[in-house]
């Protein structure tokens, strides 16, 4: 699911592929330099609530890798970001969204 990443003053969407407690990998058709500073809104599916879909996981991170991918001719930046501030509540949930996701994908 595409999510929305900030920098400095900058939005833009990327994808996410991999999600974990330390940070995420995603694909950006934007390249973002090692050691970039980002704010972040993820938005992640809530599992057994009908009142809200989504949780919106807001913090900070820093872009620890960045390299080119060619994609169907197009260019794109596979980027690693470690996440450098997320709240308690926050912390909270993504571990939980993990453990359920895990549990149900193996």
């Amino acid at each position: 699911p595409a999510k929305l990443v900030s920098s400095i003053d900058r939005y833009f969407m990327v994808q996410i592929e991999s999600l974990n407690e330390s940070g995420f990998l995603c694909v950006s058709k934007k390249s973002l330099p090692l050691q970039t500073r980002v704010r972040l809104m993820i938005l992640l599916p809530r599992h057994g609530t009908e009142s809200e879909k989504s949780f919106p996981l807001h913090g900070a991170g820093v872009v620890v890798r960045e390299h080119l991918r060619e994609e169907s001719g197009e260019t794109r930046y596979a980027v690693a970001i470690k996440f450098s501030d997320l709240g308690a509540e926050e912390m909270k949930f993504l571990k939980q969204f993990i453990s359920i996701f895990y549990s149900l994908n193996g």
